[in-house]
């Protein structure tokens, strides 16, 4: 989903059949950097002030009468402060080219 400002965000919701892949999925976050926030009990991993992705841990839950352990994946770009919106120009004049640089 895009947002009208250029951000993005992604919702993935994994179902593991199993605890122990469920088990095995939360050991490997360590391996690509995430860490755990007790505060806002999510495994985060800060991109940038405004962006990043977090992983919440959902437990076990009743989906079509089937158990599930259950995973939240959300990922959240703000491209707002990453350089001139679309439609805006710059007010500043580019320097003039100049012949007398020379490159041997």
């Amino acid at each position: 989903m895009t947002f009208s400002e250029g951000n993005e965000f992604l919702t993935i919701t994994y179902l593991l059949q199993t605890e122990s892949d469920y088990k095995k999925f939360i050991s490997t976050l360590y391996d690509y950097h995430f860490k755990y926030s007790k505060r806002n009990k999510r495994y985060q991993l800060p991109t940038s002030s405004y962006s990043g992705e977090n992983i919440y841990l959902m437990g076990l839950k009743r989906i079509d009468g089937k158990q599930f352990y259950t995973l939240k994946y959300d990922s959240y770009v703000d491209k707002a402060l990453s350089g001139p919106r679309p439609n805006s120009q710059n007010q500043i004049p580019l320097p003039p080219k100049s012949d007398s640089v020379k490159v041997k």
